[in-house]
């Protein structure tokens, strides 16, 4: 009689698309708050900040683990798809980071906009702002109805009295971008 053996041999090795899936499950999680929001000067980071550092240093321990272990099994393929997804992850984090600044005004012009819709026509606001960042610079969304906010494009130092340049660049259709930049040069 033969004898059986009770280790199993290991599963094929494949390219696993389960890997940049989950690239792109966990980049909304971990990354999307730490990009897309703009913390202020404040002591203590928003608690959606901290939640993205936790899902990105967990990932990232799994990621190291899963990849040396594929490396050490020799396990080429797999190895190639964690690699592959953290390309993934890494072009996502790099294109949203260059488009930080147009990502967050389109967001704040679809607030606006529901804003605008959701008031009765007699109580819909002249006005509205939002804030699209902070620290030693920030942007602000502006519709203004009667397009009083500035010329096109243009720079004026008297911000307050502080002396700040202020950038208005026109968007159409009454929205307007203004960048107050106290930054030392």
């Amino acid at each position: 009689m033969s004898e059986q053996t009770n280790s199993s041999p290991l599963p094929p090795d494949r390219f696993r698309w389960t890997a940049v899936a989950a690239a792109l499950l966990i980049w909304p999680l971990s990354m999307g708050p730490l990009v897309l929001i703009d913390a202020d000067d404040s002591l203590l980071p928003p608690p959606s900040m901290v939640f993205g550092v936790l899902v990105l240093v967990t990932a990232t321990i799994v990621w190291l683990i899963c990849f040396g272990a594929a490396l050490f099994r020799r396990r080429w393929r797999r190895a190639a798809s964690l690699a592959a997804s953290a390309g993934v992850f890494v072009a996502i984090t790099v294109l949203v980071a260059s488009q930080v600044v147009a990502i967050n005004t389109q967001l704040a012009r679809w607030s606006i906009e529901q804003e605008i819709a959701r008031a009765k026509p007699e109580e819909a606001p002249k006005r509205i702002v939002r804030g699209l960042g902070g620290g030693s610079y920030w942007r602000l969304l502006i519709y203004d109805e009667e397009d009083a906010v500035g010329p096109p494009s243009y720079i004026s130092y008297d911000w307050y009295s502080t002396g700040c340049p202020v950038t208005v660049e026109t968007l159409g259709a009454h929205f307007y971008r203004q960048t107050v930049d106290c930054r030392k040069e």
